[in-house]
């Protein structure tokens, strides 16, 4: 499956319960990827896409709060996936350390054709603040 098809399967934008609002970052463009002072949440995708999703956010962020928007974005993934016709599950969230990510990481760019990682990153606005986190779309080998 084209990694960029499943891109364009992430939401664009979603109320994140009483905390604000979840917005998809279209003008984003990304450097190297890098885990340094990041926290790295993980989810296996399986079915008709094998591979991860990756939720990258700061260091010192709430992991279980950013663990539920995780699983905010994997679902409505996996749903936008299932209106395609495709049939693909998620695991339950699972932090990973940044040498695991990094590897992962590895594996996939690794992957025939390049396109074996999508990127997009989110925003989320809080009437406090605004926080950064970005997503990984892995392709499995």
């Amino acid at each position: 499956m084209d990694l960029q098809a499943l891109e364009q399967s992430l939401p664009s934008e979603f109320e994140f319960f009483h905390l604000g609002k979840v917005s998809r970052d279209r003008s984003a463009t990304f450097p190297q990827i890098q885990f340094i002072d990041k926290a790295v949440v993980g989810f296996t995708l399986q079915g008709d896409f094998r591979g991860a999703l990756l939720v990258v956010f700061d260091q010192g962020l709430d992991v279980s709060m950013y663990s539920e928007m995780g699983n905010i974005i994997a679902s409505q993934l996996v749903t936008n996936l299932s209106k395609q016709g495709l049939d693909v599950v998620i695991s339950p969230p699972k932090t990973v350390g940044s040498d695991q990510a990094l590897k992962l990481v590895e594996q996939a760019s690794r992957l025939p054709g390049g396109n074996g990682i999508a990127q997009q990153r989110f925003l989320h606005f809080n009437n406090l603040y605004l926080v950064n986190v970005e997503t990984l779309i892995l392709g499995e080998p």
